[in-house]
């Protein structure tokens, strides 16, 4: 009886470690897919009116979803400190919010982005924006690309390896 139950519960924990890494799989390309979004209104808003970048932040916290509408309403917040620290330094504090749900290129990328925003000329600006943008997408495509055969990986090898031990348990 304890062995069945044993096996039961392995096979549980298999279950609700292959859902966790699914999930967390789709929230990181939810967060990417966000960002990416982002970069493009803002290369938008930018185009269209070079306004301050407190008026942007403000605009883009209303405007974007998910993790990017927090870390442009973060960033809006955040810039009565702007004589006390650079733009760098506060782009980069609350970009380290979201470094779990992030890949180190892509935290790279965009931490990058913060040394030229707000700083140089407007077609530097929107260079910057557009390679990062150019990045993310590339990113966002691969993963989408890649998501259901990972999906299927992750519960196949983790289930598999459950029963495996099942077996020997019993």
């Amino acid at each position: 009886m304890t062995r069945i139950a044993g096996f039961l519960l392995l096979q549980l924990a298999a279950a609700l470690y292959a859902h966790e890494r699914v999930t967390g799989k789709r929230r990181e390309l939810e967060t990417l897919r966000s960002f990416c979004d982002m970069l493009e209104q803002l290369r938008g808003l930018l185009e269209i009116d070079a306004s301050p970048m407190p008026e942007l932040l403000e605009t883009l916290s209303k405007r974007c979803k998910g993790d990017a509408a927090l870390l442009s309403k973060d960033l809006a917040q955040s810039m009565d400190a702007l004589g006390a620290c650079s733009f760098q330094e506060l782009w980069s504090q609350a970009l380290n919010a979201y470094a779990a749900k992030l890949d180190s290129d892509t935290l790279e990328e965009l931490d990058a982005l913060g040394t030229v925003l707000g700083r140089y000329d407007l077609e530097t600006q929107l260079d910057a924006v557009t390679t990062c943008h150019t990045h993310l997408r590339a990113s966002v495509d691969a993963r989408q690309l890649a998501h259901p055969q990972d999906m299927r990986l992750t519960i196949g090898v983790s289930l598999s390896a459950a029963l495996l031990l099942g077996i020997l348990l019993i």
